[in-house]
């Protein structure tokens, strides 16, 4: 399968023979929403919850992620009554300031998916550790590598 890399702040989507991989999710969220029709998916590694400020880059948020991901799917001829969705990250990396930013980006990708009609069948969110994402678009199967932790399949 080609590996297609999601860098921080980017949103790709790919089908066919595809592995979509993001490295180093910490208080991130990774968002996997997949279309089983047409083995075709969406992976977002998304740093903040909700864009306020429409001039910064989009991909850096939850919420502008799932909408551009349920968009492009839609566009390609996806129902979007059958879309599918994982989310992984959410950690707590950092005490004080930003402590809760792990949480709240979780919680928008949840509330923006409901609102999409998406439905999460699967997650490894929250705790103190960085994780790392393989989202296979032949099986829609995402590997997901816990930093001094276990390797599962969600």
């Amino acid at each position: 399968a080609e590996k297609i890399n999601v860098r921080m702040s980017e949103c790709k989507i790919a089908s066919g023979d595809v592995v979509l991989e993001t490295l180093g999710i910490g208080s991130c969220v990774a968002i996997c929403i997949y279309c089983s029709e047409k083995k075709m998916g969406g992976l977002a590694h998304a740093m903040l919850p909700y864009n306020t400020n429409r001039g910064i880059t989009r991909f850096r948020f939850a919420d502008e992620d799932v909408l551009y991901m349920v968009k492009r799917l839609k566009d390609e001829g996806c129902d979007p009554a059958k879309l599918v969705a994982k989310r992984i990250g959410g950690a707590s990396m950092f005490k004080g300031l930003s402590e809760h930013i792990g949480h709240d980006n979780v919680e928008a990708a949840r509330k923006k998916l409901g609102e999409q009609g998406v439905r999460i069948v699967a997650e490894e969110v929250f705790g103190t550790y960085g994780r790392c994402v393989w989202f296979d678009l032949n099986t829609g199967g995402v590997v997901v590598s816990k930093i001094y932790g276990a390797t599962i399949e969600i």
